[in-house]
């Protein structure tokens, strides 16, 4: 009978509780088995050799990490550098083209004053020239009326030379005509005085 239970007993599966109590044990032994076999020289060596190993791990992991860590530095610094040489020469690019720019306004502004210079310079010649005719016209208007005034100062003494002419000849034509009236006077007084 007692050999049948435990046959039962071991057909059966165990309760949650049993299993759990189980569990329970099996880890104690298993903590207790661990702890009798740290305790032994081999394993203390075993062990040492498995935390060197894992010392030696991370501390590679480390220094590859630090190596990434200064390579993706270095990187970024290369690309840092390489954009400041980029913006470098970009603002060097820039201040050429701002002096191209200035220079191409100054050679522009030359241009400009020395185009106002010859269009002065041209207006100037225009005014002299303008100037010489018109002191020309005004010599010649000067001289034509010089001549006008010398024509009509000769006009005016052939005309002073006619009118005397006409005035000494009506005074000869009146003392002609005195002298007859005064002979014919005379004439009569004789005849006057032979009558008598």
């Amino acid at each position: 009978m007692q050999t049948m239970d435990r046959e039962r007993a071991q057909k059966v599966p165990p309760s949650d509780i049993e299993q759990s109590q189980r569990n329970k044990d099996v880890g104690i032994l298993s903590k207790a088995q661990a702890q009798l076999d740290e305790e032994l020289d081999d394993v203390k060596h075993m062990n040492q050799m498995v935390l060197y190993s894992k010392v030696v791990t991370i501390r590679d992991k480390q220094l590859e990490e630090n190596k990434s860590l200064e390579k993706e530095w270095l990187e970024e610094q290369r690309k840092l550098d390489l954009m400041m040489e980029i913006e470098r020469l970009k603002g060097l690019k820039v201040a050429e083209e701002r002096e191209a720019v200035r220079q191409q306004a100054r050679r522009k502004g030359a241009l400009v004053i020395v185009d106002q210079i010859q269009e002065r310079e041209i207006e100037r010649i225009k005014q002299r020239e303008q100037l010489v005719k018109e002191q020309e016209q005004m010599a010649r208007q000067i001289e034509n009326q010089r001549l006008a005034e010398i024509k009509a100062a000769d006009d005016k003494r052939a005309r002073n030379r006619r009118l005397i002419e006409e005035v000494e000849a009506a005074n000869a034509v009146a003392l002609q005509k005195k002298a007859e009236l005064r002979q014919k006077e005379l004439d009569e007084e004789q005849k006057i005085v032979r009558y008598n």
